[in-house]
């Protein structure tokens, strides 16, 4: 996964000095500002190097986009499964605590009979010096 960081970042590194190189005026006739061997081996090297990125970089992207679906599409699998199971251990409990007679009133009455059920515990675990 880092390599192509890493190519990317010598690319980057080489860039300034091909870009120096392609600013410098040569004259041919007197031979005065030639560029240097290791200007034009830096400047091949950048060139060479944005080539082979430019050809291989949007294989590994999309390479890397299909594993990052796959991953993504597994787990959206595995939070649906959770979740279904979470809902069904949900409607478990609610039908063990539900009493014959009583509705789905919601949010208030489920809070208030569940009070109700559990008041005397609480206030005997209240007394309780812990």
């Amino acid at each position: 996964m880092n390599e192509p960081r890493i190519l990317i970042n010598a690319m980057n590194g080489f860039r300034p000095i091909h870009d120096h190189l392609l600013n410098t005026p040569i004259t041919s006739s007197s031979g005065k500002n030639r560029p240097s061997p290791s200007l034009l081996q830096a400047s091949s090297t950048y060139l060479a190097l944005r080539g082979q990125l430019a050809t291989e970089l949007p294989a590994f992207v999309e390479l890397l986009n299909k594993g990052v679906k796959a991953t993504l599409k597994e787990w959206v699998g595995m939070q649906v499964d959770y979740w279904k199971e979470v809902r069904v251990q949900w409607m478990d409990l609610w039908e063990m605590l539900r009493v014959e007679g009583e509705g789905n009133g919601g949010a208030r009455e489920t809070i208030g009979i569940w009070e109700s059920r559990w008041r005397e515990v609480d206030e005997v675990l209240q007394m309780l010096p812990i």
